[in-house]
Parts: C-alpha cells; structure tokens; sequence
C-alpha cells in the first residue's frame, strides 16, 4: 500500500499542478472564462484524495503496530520458555541469549533508524526550504499586484503559491511513505 500511495502521489501531482496551472492561466488572460469554480473543485477533490489515501495508511499502521506487538511479544515469550524448559542444561542461558539478542536488535534498529531519519531530513530540507521560499514568493508578489489593482494577476499568482502548497504536501507524504518504509525494514 505504501508503495501504491508513494506512486499515485508522484506521479499525479504533476499533472494535478499542470491542471491547476492551465485553468489558471486561463481564467487570468480571459475574464470572460469563469474558471475559479472548476478550479476549485478540482483542488478540493484532490485533497480529499490525499487525506482519504492517508488516513487509510494510518488506520493500517495503526492496526499493524497493535497486532505486531502482541505477535512479538507473544512470540519471544514462547521462545524463551520452550528454550528454558526443552533444551536441557543451557536452556536458561539460551532463554538469556534470546533477550540479549532482542534488546540488542531493538538498540541497532533505533541507532540505524535515527540516522536514517536524519539523512531523509538532510535531503528534504533543500527541497522543502525551496518550495517555502518560492510560496512566500508568489505570496509577496500577489500582494504587490493586488496593490497595483491587477486582479487577473493576483489571482494567478496566488494559484502559483497554491501549487507551490501542494507540491509541499506532495513531498512530504512521500518523505512520510519513506521514513515509514525504513522503519518497516
């Protein structure tokens, strides 16, 4: 599902945004073509897309992280106590073993986690860094249009930070994807 998620994001953000972007430019150079409607609803169908898509993901991860937990646990006790009460003589030192090694998985996994979660940050931060500055941008220069009483421009302009929000939230939901696939492995 994650993989599936990652992949309709990725690639219907760009033609989500081309859409955007050619009902904009048309409504901005005719104002005889009304298209704030249209736009409007194809921007909100999208994010109700994305949010129905994450909650899914969130309801399966809640799910799994619940049934994991008990199987885990459930499954190392059982291992202990058949290593403790079958294998006779070293069988409470292989029960030990066992819990060493858990604890010692569970170590490496948050060590090998915590820096996995540090170089997706590293690499995300130029991109959404970027597209925060380009929004502001587009935000300022909207600004200064409806100043200067330039509506069809303002309203274009304010779709360019609209798309520049939108392709933020598309970064982040794959970063998410990501970060969560690395915890899985």
């Amino acid at each position: 599902y994650m993989t599936l998620l990652e992949e309709l994001v990725g690639k219907s953000i760009l033609p989500f945004c081309a859409l955007c972007l050619i009902l904009a430019l048309v409504g901005a150079t005719d104002q005889s073509l009304k298209t704030g409607t249209l736009l409007s609803t194809v921007k909100k169908n999208y994010t109700t897309l994305l949010t129905f898509l994450m909650m899914l993901l969130l309801a399966m991860l809640s799910a799994q992280t619940v049934l994991g937990a008990r199987s885990d646990t459930l499954i190392m006790r059982s291992a202990k106590f058949a290593a403790g009460n079958l294998i006779p003589v070293v069988g409470g030192s292989i029960s030990e073993l066992l819990r060493t090694v858990s604890t010692g998985v569970g170590y490496l996994r948050g060590t090998l986690g915590i820096s996995a979660i540090l170089l997706l940050l590293l690499l995300l931060l130029p991109t959404v860094v970027e597209l925060l500055l380009l929004r502001l941008t587009w935000q300022i220069c909207a600004s200064v249009a409806e100043l200067l009483g330039c509506d069809g421009e303002k309203k274009l302009l304010e779709e360019f930070a609209s798309l520049c929000g939108y392709l933020l939230a598309a970064v982040c939901i794959c970063s998410s994807v990501l970060l969560l696939a690395l915890c899985l492995l």
